[in-house]
């Protein structure tokens, strides 16, 4: 089955992006992505303004190369091994991008659940509008909108999900935590996973105390991606006050 499902994957992805990039394509985006990451996250509390024009203008146009240079299956596996995925669930993906990963999940995880992804970048969810029409995928909805303030109901989701961001590293990231807690379901199954490239993880001591601040209570962080040479974390956590077992 685990065969199956890579080569499912697999396909999705050159599906959506294509092939991973060429050397020459890697050495061109690395070039534009270190330009535009320094102007959002050199120094934490960037205007919003400025990270909106990064993504809506220059990185929205090679983010489909950086997410075929970044996909991991190994990330599914493990992801898989924390969230018990029933195909029912509700998840919300904060900065969801182009919502690749997000669509894989819609399809073969939670085929009776809902996905809300959620980005502020209009030319972002454009784009993974675009991608959901093609693959005719109609449990995902993408909302332009701050993961700081998701328009999601209370009580309500099985899973929050931020994937390979810099939200970490941004003022609002405490906010952005409490309002995962706040639309999480209260169980002991639900699930907060958020997962980081290697050069923008933070300290385990500081996660904790970061995931304790908005009443998460951590369960491990583990490491992946070093097969695909994409090496990143993933901090699993679950909210604090369990009201429920289910």
């Amino acid at each position: 089955m685990r065969n199956t499902l890579e080569e499912k994957f697999r396909k999705h992805m050159l599906d959506l992006v294509g092939e991973i990039p060429t050397k020459n394509e890697m050495y061109y985006i690395n070039k534009i992505t270190k330009v535009e990451y320094k102007k959002i996250y050199d120094k934490p509390n960037k205007p919003t303004s400025i990270t909106m024009h990064s993504y809506n203008k220059v990185l929205s146009k090679i983010w489909p190369k950086v997410v075929a240079s970044t996909a991991s299956f190994s990330e599914i596996v493990l992801l898989s091994n924390y969230v018990k995925f029933k195909p029912y669930y509700n998840i919300t993906s904060l900065a969801s991008g182009l919502c690749v990963f997000e669509l894989f999940l819609a399809k073969e995880f939670v085929s009776d659940g809902q996905i809300h992804c959620i980005d502020l970048s209009v030319e972002m969810n454009k784009q993974a509008r675009a991608l959901a029409r093609k693959l005719k995928q109609h449990n995902i909805k993408i909302i332009t909108a701050s993961a700081a303030k998701p328009p999601i109901a209370s009580n309500s989701q099985d899973v929050v999900l931020i994937r390979r961001s810099g939200l970490s590293n941004d003022k609002k990231w405490i906010n952005v935590l409490k309002e995962s807690y706040r639309i999480l379901k209260k169980a002991y199954t639900s699930r907060f996973v958020y997962t980081v490239a290697e050069d923008f993880n933070k300290p385990t001591k500081i996660i904790k105390k970061d995931l304790l601040a908005a009443n998460l209570e951590f369960i491990a962080i583990r490491k992946f991606g070093t097969k695909e040479n994409a090496p990143s974390f993933m901090i699993i956590a679950r909210p604090k006050k369990v009201t429920s077992v289910s």
